[in-house]
């Protein structure tokens, strides 16, 4: 949903429910991954993260990585 950010700058808060410590399968690490490339294609910076912090938002990152091939491996 499109909100407004610190010092009026319009950002777009994007929500992908997930239980913790659940993997995230493939389909949705693929649209995660999409839609980090979009927001960046309308030059809006991108944040990435999760309520625990055991993966999903590092699991996010790494699939926009290999899906723009900005990396080719996982190591």
């Amino acid at each position: 949903r499109p909100s407004l950010g610190r010092g009026n700058h319009p950002h777009e808060h994007l929500a992908f429910p997930a239980l913790d410590l659940i993997p995230i399968d493939t389909p949705m690490l693929t649209d995660l991954a999409d839609r980090i490339e979009a927001t960046r294609t309308r030059a809006q910076p991108v944040l990435v993260c999760c309520a625990l912090g055991y993966g999903r938002s590092v699991a996010a990152v790494l699939a926009w990585l290999l899906r723009t091939r900005r990396a080719d491996t996982v190591d």
